[in-house]
């Protein structure tokens, strides 16, 4: 298994927009301080066990769940075109994997 945590990144939150004099109909984010959000801690845990299916054979299954604690990582914000609003851009939730692996 594995498993990784850590504080989110430094940001800068956007607290709203302004009207683009530039072009008709688009917004300008309205920047904050650089640097003094965050985004929030990362943690996962993925855990695989592997199978040998033969004696002394390079084939092998394998069953993986990634995320195991399906803990919700946001890697970043998308804004709305206005941005009066955003949402979380997500990691993968838990995701399970089953295979075969073979060497040649």
């Amino acid at each position: 298994g594995r498993s990784a945590f850590h504080s989110g990144p430094p940001t800068t939150r956007i607290h709203g927009g302004i009207l683009d004099p530039d072009d008709p109909g688009g917004y300008l984010p309205v920047y904050g301080k650089i640097n003094s959000d965050r985004l929030p801690n990362y943690f996962r845990v993925d855990l695989r066990m592997d199978w040998r299916l033969k004696e002394n054979g390079d084939t092998r299954l394998y069953f993986e769940v990634i995320n195991a604690t399906n803990h919700t990582n946001v890697l970043d914000y998308e804004y709305a075109a206005d941005y009066a609003s955003r949402k979380n851009l997500e990691q993968l939730p838990l995701f399970v994997s089953v295979g075969v692996s073979q060497r040649f």
